[in-house]
Protein backbone atom coordinates (compact mmCIF):
# COMPACT_ATOMS: atom_id res chain seq x y z
CA UNK A 1 0.00 0.00 0.00
CA UNK A 2 1.15 3.26 -0.47
CA UNK A 3 1.73 5.48 2.38
CA UNK A 4 -0.49 8.55 2.62
CA UNK A 5 1.06 12.07 3.66
CA UNK A 6 -1.18 14.44 5.24
CA UNK A 7 -2.32 17.85 4.32
CA UNK A 8 -1.20 21.11 5.31
CA UNK A 9 -4.90 21.55 6.42
CA UNK A 10 -4.79 18.41 8.31
CA UNK A 11 -1.81 19.26 10.09
CA UNK A 12 -3.54 22.34 11.73
CA UNK A 13 -6.66 20.68 12.59
CA UNK A 14 -5.07 18.16 14.20
CA UNK A 15 -2.59 20.55 16.37
CA UNK A 16 -5.35 23.05 17.01
CA UNK A 17 -7.40 19.88 18.41
CA UNK A 18 -4.39 18.56 20.67
CA UNK A 19 -4.40 22.19 22.33
CA UNK A 20 -7.85 21.73 23.04
CA UNK A 21 -7.89 18.65 24.56
CA UNK A 22 -4.96 19.72 26.56
CA UNK A 23 -6.67 22.59 28.07
CA UNK A 24 -5.12 25.68 30.62
CA UNK A 25 -2.46 22.89 31.83
CA UNK A 26 -0.56 23.01 28.45
CA UNK A 27 -0.56 26.94 28.21
CA UNK A 28 0.68 27.18 31.95
CA UNK A 29 3.58 24.84 30.98
CA UNK A 30 4.09 26.75 27.95
CA UNK A 31 4.26 29.69 30.00
CA UNK A 32 6.48 28.19 32.31
CA UNK A 33 8.85 27.04 29.61
CA UNK A 34 9.20 30.95 28.31
CA UNK A 35 10.34 31.80 31.57
CA UNK A 36 13.10 29.43 31.24
CA UNK A 37 14.17 30.73 28.27
CA UNK A 38 17.28 33.36 28.81
CA UNK A 39 20.07 35.24 27.27
CA UNK A 40 21.88 31.99 26.18
CA UNK A 41 19.04 29.78 24.82
CA UNK A 42 19.23 32.97 22.22
CA UNK A 43 21.15 32.70 19.15
CA UNK A 44 23.35 35.75 18.78
CA UNK A 45 21.86 38.22 16.07
CA UNK A 46 18.49 36.67 15.88
CA UNK A 47 16.66 39.36 17.66
CA UNK A 48 16.31 42.48 15.41
CA UNK A 49 14.50 45.47 15.66
CA UNK A 50 11.16 43.72 14.31
CA UNK A 51 11.38 41.51 17.82
CA UNK A 52 11.15 44.55 20.18
CA UNK A 53 8.05 46.74 21.37
CA UNK A 54 8.37 50.32 19.51
CA UNK A 55 9.05 52.97 22.44
CA UNK A 56 9.52 50.21 24.79
CA UNK A 57 12.93 50.34 25.65
CA UNK A 58 14.86 52.53 28.33
CA UNK A 59 17.78 54.74 28.69
CA UNK A 60 18.94 52.27 31.15
CA UNK A 61 18.83 49.26 28.67
CA UNK A 62 21.84 50.50 27.09
CA UNK A 63 25.42 50.24 27.78
CA UNK A 64 27.03 53.59 29.29
CA UNK A 65 29.11 54.38 26.16
CA UNK A 66 25.79 54.42 23.77
CA UNK A 67 23.87 56.03 26.75
CA UNK A 68 26.56 58.91 26.15
CA UNK A 69 25.97 58.94 22.39
CA UNK A 70 22.45 58.99 22.68
CA UNK A 71 22.32 61.97 25.19
CA UNK A 72 24.60 64.32 22.68
CA UNK A 73 22.55 63.43 19.61
CA UNK A 74 19.26 64.16 21.59
CA UNK A 75 21.50 67.38 22.71
CA UNK A 76 22.05 67.66 18.80
CA UNK A 77 18.64 67.01 16.96
CA UNK A 78 15.96 66.96 20.20
CA UNK A 79 15.98 68.77 22.74
CA UNK A 80 18.60 70.57 24.44
CA UNK A 81 20.98 68.89 25.90
CA UNK A 82 22.43 70.13 29.34
CA UNK A 83 25.00 72.96 29.48
CA UNK A 84 28.48 71.96 29.36
CA UNK A 85 30.69 73.53 32.07
CA UNK A 86 32.39 77.16 31.34
CA UNK A 87 35.34 77.05 28.80
CA UNK A 88 38.68 79.12 29.79
CA UNK A 89 38.78 82.73 28.60
CA UNK A 90 40.83 82.66 25.03
CA UNK A 91 44.32 84.05 24.28
CA UNK A 92 43.74 88.24 23.66
CA UNK A 93 43.62 89.23 20.44
CA UNK A 94 46.42 91.12 18.87
CA UNK A 95 46.06 94.98 18.81
CA UNK A 96 44.14 96.50 15.52
CA UNK A 97 45.52 99.01 12.89
CA UNK A 98 45.66 102.60 14.03
CA UNK A 99 42.28 104.21 12.64
CA UNK A 100 43.54 107.36 10.56
CA UNK A 101 43.27 110.98 12.06
CA UNK A 102 39.67 112.47 11.98
CA UNK A 103 39.22 115.36 10.25
CA UNK A 104 39.32 118.78 12.09
CA UNK A 105 36.33 119.72 13.67
CA UNK A 106 33.95 122.72 13.24
CA UNK A 107 34.96 125.89 14.57
CA UNK A 108 32.59 126.20 18.12
CA UNK A 109 30.71 129.63 18.27
CA UNK A 110 32.29 132.48 20.05
CA UNK A 111 31.20 131.90 23.93
CA UNK A 112 29.32 134.41 25.73
CA UNK A 113 31.46 137.38 27.51
CA UNK A 114 31.99 136.64 30.92
CA UNK A 115 30.80 139.00 33.80
CA UNK A 116 32.64 141.77 34.76
CA UNK A 117 35.69 141.16 37.78
CA UNK A 118 35.56 142.05 41.08
CA UNK A 119 37.00 145.81 41.51
CA UNK A 120 41.12 145.75 41.56
CA UNK A 121 42.20 147.08 45.44
CA UNK A 122 44.40 149.41 43.69
CA UNK A 123 43.88 152.76 45.24
CA UNK A 124 45.33 155.02 41.98
CA UNK A 125 47.48 153.40 38.97
CA UNK A 126 48.42 154.90 35.20
CA UNK A 127 50.46 154.53 32.84
CA UNK A 128 53.21 157.28 31.45
CA UNK A 129 54.66 158.14 28.18
CA UNK A 130 58.21 159.46 28.34
CA UNK A 131 56.63 163.19 27.90
CA UNK A 132 54.24 163.12 30.63
CA UNK A 133 51.15 161.76 28.85
CA UNK A 134 48.66 159.01 29.70
CA UNK A 135 49.34 156.45 27.64
CA UNK A 136 46.28 156.32 24.79
CA UNK A 137 44.04 153.48 25.35
CA UNK A 138 45.42 152.53 28.61
CA UNK A 139 42.93 153.12 31.83
CA UNK A 140 43.58 154.94 35.26
CA UNK A 141 42.49 155.09 38.78
CA UNK A 142 43.17 157.88 41.53
CA UNK A 143 45.44 159.77 39.46
CA UNK A 144 44.36 163.69 38.39
CA UNK A 145 47.25 164.71 36.52
CA UNK A 146 51.07 164.19 35.51
CA UNK A 147 53.84 166.75 35.11
CA UNK A 148 57.50 166.82 33.80
CA UNK A 149 58.64 169.72 34.81
CA UNK A 150 62.60 168.44 34.37
CA UNK A 151 64.16 165.55 32.46
CA UNK A 152 63.86 162.74 34.01
CA UNK A 153 61.38 164.23 36.44
CA UNK A 154 57.47 163.71 37.23
CA UNK A 155 54.97 164.99 39.32
CA UNK A 156 52.31 162.78 39.47
CA UNK A 157 49.21 163.82 41.53
CA UNK A 158 46.86 161.70 42.94
CA UNK A 159 43.08 162.39 43.98
CA UNK A 160 42.76 163.97 47.49
CA UNK A 161 41.06 161.14 48.91
CA UNK A 162 44.76 159.37 48.84
CA UNK A 163 47.40 161.41 50.92
CA UNK A 164 50.33 161.29 49.01
CA UNK A 165 52.51 161.96 51.98
CA UNK A 166 51.72 158.65 53.32
CA UNK A 167 51.40 156.59 50.49
CA UNK A 168 53.78 153.78 48.82
CA UNK A 169 54.16 153.62 45.32
CA UNK A 170 55.45 150.94 42.89
CA UNK A 171 56.90 152.00 39.46
CA UNK A 172 58.05 149.88 36.55
CA UNK A 173 59.49 150.84 33.24
CA UNK A 174 56.98 150.47 30.25
CA UNK A 175 60.00 149.21 27.80
CA UNK A 176 57.78 150.57 24.55
CA UNK A 177 58.77 154.18 25.99
CA UNK A 178 62.00 153.81 27.59
CA UNK A 179 65.14 152.95 27.19
CA UNK A 180 67.56 149.20 28.28
CA UNK A 181 68.97 150.15 31.55
CA UNK A 182 66.90 152.11 32.97
CA UNK A 183 65.95 152.67 36.83
CA UNK A 184 62.76 154.47 38.38
CA UNK A 185 62.54 155.89 42.27
CA UNK A 186 60.10 157.89 43.54
CA UNK A 187 59.24 159.53 47.31
CA UNK A 188 56.20 161.38 48.63
CA UNK A 189 57.38 165.11 47.37
CA UNK A 190 59.91 167.73 47.17
CA UNK A 191 58.23 170.94 47.08
CA UNK A 192 58.70 171.26 43.15
CA UNK A 193 55.70 169.30 42.32
CA UNK A 194 51.98 170.11 42.47
CA UNK A 195 50.17 169.18 46.08
CA UNK A 196 49.36 166.02 46.95
CA UNK A 197 51.89 164.56 44.34
CA UNK A 198 54.00 161.71 44.48
CA UNK A 199 57.89 162.29 42.72
CA UNK A 200 58.88 159.96 40.04
CA UNK A 201 62.32 160.58 38.57
CA UNK A 202 63.97 157.96 35.94
CA UNK A 203 67.92 157.43 34.98
CA UNK A 204 69.83 155.45 32.32
CA UNK A 205 72.95 153.82 33.40
CA UNK A 206 75.76 155.43 31.11
CA UNK A 207 79.41 154.43 30.98
CA UNK A 208 81.92 156.97 31.93
CA UNK A 209 84.85 157.46 29.48
CA UNK A 210 87.50 157.06 31.85
CA UNK A 211 87.01 153.54 32.82
CA UNK A 212 84.76 155.04 36.12
CA UNK A 213 81.79 152.71 37.32
CA UNK A 214 78.90 153.08 35.74
CA UNK A 215 76.99 155.75 36.83
CA UNK A 216 73.18 156.73 35.85
CA UNK A 217 72.19 160.09 33.87
CA UNK A 218 68.79 161.70 34.12
CA UNK A 219 66.29 160.37 31.59
CA UNK A 220 62.84 160.66 30.35
CA UNK A 221 61.49 157.45 30.13
CA UNK A 222 57.64 155.52 30.21
CA UNK A 223 56.28 154.26 33.15
CA UNK A 224 53.30 152.65 35.29
CA UNK A 225 52.82 153.61 38.87
CA UNK A 226 50.35 151.79 41.21
CA UNK A 227 49.59 153.04 44.82
CA UNK A 228 48.26 150.48 46.71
Amino acid sequence: MRAHRPSPAMIVALTALVFAMAGPALGADIGHIAKLITGKQIKKGTITSSHIKDRSLLLADFKASERAKLVGQAGTNGAAGPAGAKGDPGAAGTAGVAGAPGSAGVAGAPGTPGAPGAAGSARAYATVDALSVYATGIDHRGVVNVTHPLTGKYCVTLDPSIYAPAASAVVTPVYAFAAEGTHLYWNGGDGSCPANSLVVRAFVAVSALNGSPVAEAAHDIGFTILVP
